[in-house]
């Protein structure tokens, strides 16, 4: 993803860590798994869906590709603020 390589890491993570999901929606069948959320970040609202993929090698789990999709979810999200803050469009 370009444009998180653009960002300084630590401006990247820290604007990670200050979003609040404040509604988020979960689709599994397996081995897929789609996590779509709602956050909200200095008083503006953005919205992100993300989908993971865990099978083999990996051993099938619900709970590790939910936490894979939110985090990419997530990354997404906040590489799109720290883009916008830097005033590229």
């Amino acid at each position: 993803m370009k444009r998180l390589k653009e960002a300084p890491q630590s401006q990247f993570e820290q604007v990670k860590r200050e979003l609040r999901v404040v509604q988020e929606q979960l689709m599994q069948a397996r081995p897929y798994t789609l996590v779509a959320l709602l956050v909200e970040h200095n008083g503006k609202y953005y919205s992100d869906f993300a989908f993971s993929h865990v099978s083999w090698p990996d051993k099938w789990s619900a709970m590790f590709g939910y936490e894979l999709a939110k985090d990419r979810a997530k990354s997404k999200i906040a590489g799109l603020i720290v883009e916008n803050s830097n005033g590229k469009k």
